[in-house]
């Protein structure tokens, strides 16, 4: 019997619950963009040459604040783990 076999098989249900929660979480983590990428994006979006592209495109300037909201959900979810801004 493999080593990580026998530690599955003596897991308590506290360890066999977290063990499913980090797959769950680990499962998304690769659709996180660095937190940069969403700033820049913000940036971007809001930019003088941005809104008057928006404005010549659209009609009107389009509504960045979900980039920034992005933002700090990623700056939540790096530093607490925060589980609310890992859904949102």
């Amino acid at each position: 019997m493999s080593e990580s076999e026998n530690v599955s098989k003596n897991a308590t249900p506290q360890e066999e619950t977290k063990k499913e929660t980090t797959s769950v979480e680990d499962k998304y983590t690769w659709m996180v963009r660095p937190c940069e990428i969403y700033k820049d994006e913000y940036n971007d979006c809001t930019s003088i040459r941005a809104r008057f592209h928006q404005y010549f495109v659209f009609g009107e300037p389009i509504n960045c604040k979900q980039w920034n909201t992005d933002y700090k959900n990623c700056k939540k979810w790096n530093t607490y783990k925060s589980k609310e801004a890992y859904v949102s």
